[in-house]
């Protein structure tokens, strides 16, 4: 299995905006940011930039991962 990497990222919008959306300008803009991290992430794509398919040796295997990290305000 490939060296595993963590993914984060920080929107506007929960899961359930994204979930209930059927188009993204059907999404509005909260106030609040949601801070989204992945333990396990495995890339898109694959052996080719237009392909989505992920060969069997590059996915994120189903089992539990960790990931500890510290977030400190200054």
């Amino acid at each position: 299995m490939p060296p595993l990497a963590y993914h984060f990222d920080i929107h506007h919008n929960t899961i359930e905006d994204y979930k209930a959306a059927k188009h993204e300008h059907d999404l509005i803009r909260r106030k609040e940011s949601y801070l989204h991290i992945d333990t396990a992430h495995a890339g898109i794509g694959g052996d080719m930039g237009w392909s989505t398919f992920v060969d069997e040796t590059d996915r994120v295997k189903a089992k539990y991962y960790s990931l500890e990290f510290i977030i400190e305000t200054v």
